[in-house]
């Protein structure tokens, strides 16, 4: 097989050849397939891919469970597919087939796609909700926006310098650069892509789903619940149902540790 050909494709095409020669084939002549490794490709990358949708459900699961907010929790969510997504279509022009290895550097990288998104959409929320405590000062529209604008350039940076981790491996020759360039490629796009997205789609999302006035209309009970999945309510801190949980068993060790620095 030459370099950079898809196994899969390989294999099928090899299949259909022998399928077209079948018929001028002698008679009591078959030809018996010995080794055959697509089987085996397409189950890993069906298990992979498996994965990759649990590991994506599992990292909305806790975004919308730390941030206990649903307007906030949509942008890293949303995020997420997206950022996949587009990165398929470099991969595509550069010629990198999905496969272990190109799957594998995006699942590795899953976590760290929604940091940008969360960050952004967690200083939103604090700004949002010291402006509501404050009396309502000033437009809401231009608090959220400095809010996203205050955190927007670090933001990009950061996730600029996780995506050149891995240039080195590009470095690297023959059998080993074939084998790991896949993974350094999907990896190193989908951290870019994602540090684009944390200064144009995230806080676009964020200025469309961020809503503080409550919904008004009738019936009642589906404008409460409305107002409860699209608008939500902005805790302070040290109020946040998880954050008092976690408050309750790290502030006594911090205080110990505080308190005696020797032992610590």
């Amino acid at each position: 097989m030459r370099h950079g050909e898809n196994a899969v494709n390989l294999i099928q095409r090899v299949k259909a050849r022998l399928d077209e020669l079948r018929p001028s084939l002698p008679s009591g002549v078959e030809v018996v397939p010995t080794y055959d490794r697509s089987g085996l490709i397409q189950r890993a990358i069906d298990t992979l891919k498996h994965e990759l949708a649990i590991e994506m459900l599992i990292v909305s699961l806790v975004i919308l469970l730390f941030l206990w907010h649903i307007p906030s929790a949509i942008v890293p969510i949303l995020t997420i597919p997206v950022s996949v997504l587009l990165a398929f279509i470099p991969l595509n022009y550069l010629g990198v087939t999905v496969n272990i290895m190109s799957i594998a550097g995006i699942a590795i990288s899953i976590g760290v796609l929604v940091d940008g998104a969360i960050v952004e959409v967690e200083n939103a929320y604090n700004k949002i909700h010291l402006w509501q405590a404050g009396g309502r000062k000033g437009d809401f529209h231009e608090i959220r926006l400095e809010a996203l604008k205050e955190v927007g350039p670090s933001v990009f940076f950061s996730l600029l310098v996780i995506a050149v981790a891995f240039l080195p491996i590009f470095a690297l020759v023959d059998q080993e650069g074939r084998l790991f360039k896949p993974l350094a490629y999907s990896k190193t796009l989908a951290m870019a892509l994602a540090a684009m997205l944390a200064v144009t789609l995230d806080p676009a999302m964020r200025m469309l789903f961020a809503r503080v006035d409550p919904f008004t209309f009738r019936p009642r009970w589906l404008s409460w619940l409305v107002t409860r999945v699209a608008v939500g309510t902005y805790y302070a801190e040290e109020k946040h149902p998880i954050s008092r949980t976690i408050f309750r068993v790290y502030e006594p060790v911090c205080r110990f540790v505080l308190r005696h620095p020797s032992l610590s």
